[in-house]
């Protein structure tokens, strides 16, 4: 409960969500990660996670050779 206090009391964590869309042989691949640039509360609360998953900054029309592919059934 005091942990939940103090994080209520510090500044809000910052953070970028890149979301990027590849299409390959017909197929639409999607993937998505978050860089954390300030942690504040998250230091505090660390019951609250956002994991840290860094991608490469792409502009439209750049290409990329991938390194692995997995295909995830819904």
């Amino acid at each position: 409960m005091t942990r939940y206090f103090l994080a209520t009391l510090s500044q809000d964590a910052i953070g970028y969500e890149t979301k990027i869309k590849v299409t390959m042989g017909g197929e639409v691949f999607t993937f998505c990660g978050i860089e954390v640039e300030e942690y504040n509360f998250l230091e505090i609360y660390y019951f609250e996670k956002w994991f840290e998953k860094f991608i490469p900054q792409f502009k439209e029309g750049d290409k990329f050779r991938p390194t692995y592919i997995d295909i995830i059934k819904n």
